[in-house]
């Protein structure tokens, strides 16, 4: 029985989390013609598993990983989602590398560690994926596996933007609103948030709310920062669920 349900197929139409989407995305790579969440069965896995093992298939290991890790048509075990994203990794796959790294952040599977993160999302970032290079800029920025290095990770966000990414977009206006790596400059931060709260980040909604309430880089205006943080309560944000509730307050 297929176990994808409406939850899992809302989060990967609306990207809400990203790791379902990479999922779909590997499993149209596994060269399993017309392979899909929605008719994956037993039988299919037990193929997957099969060229995985056997061919060493950095594919079919990243949709492995992902099935295991969220429990679809297999029973949840994150050791063995650890264990097949790493053999996907050690094939130099960007993508795997990238959520590697994100599993020893997490602990997913094995042991927190902060420098095997930094070390797999540092190699991610120099094939180019681009959460891994908006996620390396986070960990610069925080020191976090590595020296606190603003600068480095405002440069890394400014690349990731220009090339259309939409957290980097939302990351870059916090940066220019709070001159982290950069001189402070608001107008530039409100221009950031537009750009990804036009696409739909709640976080850039919920500071483009706060730029028109406090006149930050643009004019006073409570009613474009209630649309704004109405746009992000509906998808949950917390800041712009408590900041509405004090303006109707």
């Amino acid at each position: 029985m297929n176990k994808v349900n409406k939850e899992i197929k809302k989060d990967i139409k609306t990207n809400a989390n990203p790791l379902l989407s990479i999922l779909n995305r590997y499993l149209e790579l596994t060269d399993t013609e017309g392979l899909t969440l929605e008719t994956l069965n037993h039988t299919q896995i037990d193929y997957l598993k099969f060229v995985a093992d056997t061919d060493n298939n950095g594919n079919c290991q990243i949709v492995l990983s992902l099935l295991y890790r969220f429990g679809i048509n297999v029973e949840k075990d994150l050791n063995k989602a650890f264990k097949y994203m790493e053999q996907a990794a050690m094939q130099e796959i960007a993508s795997a590398q990238y959520i590697l790294g994100t599993m020893y952040f997490e602990g997913v599977g094995v042991k927190k560690s902060v420098d095997k993160a930094f070390k797999y999302i540092s190699l991610a970032a120099k094939s180019g994926d681009q959460d891994a290079n908006v996620s390396l800029a986070d960990l610069l920025v925080r020191g976090i596996g590595t020296k606190k290095d603003p600068r480095k990770a405002f440069n890394i966000l400014v690349k990731e933007a220009e090339r259309d990414n939409m957290k980097a977009q939302s990351l870059l206006g916090s940066f220019y609103a709070t001159g982290t790596g950069c001189d402070l400059n608001y107008k530039k931060a409100v221009e950031w948030f537009k750009i990804a709260a036009e696409k739909g980040n709640s976080e850039a909604q919920f500071n483009l709310g706060l730029s028109y309430i406090n006149g930050r880089g643009v004019a006073k205006n409570p009613l474009l920062a209630e649309k704004w943080w109405k746009e992000a309560a509906n998808q949950g944000n917390t800041g712009a669920i408590q900041a509405l509730s004090m303006l109707y307050s």
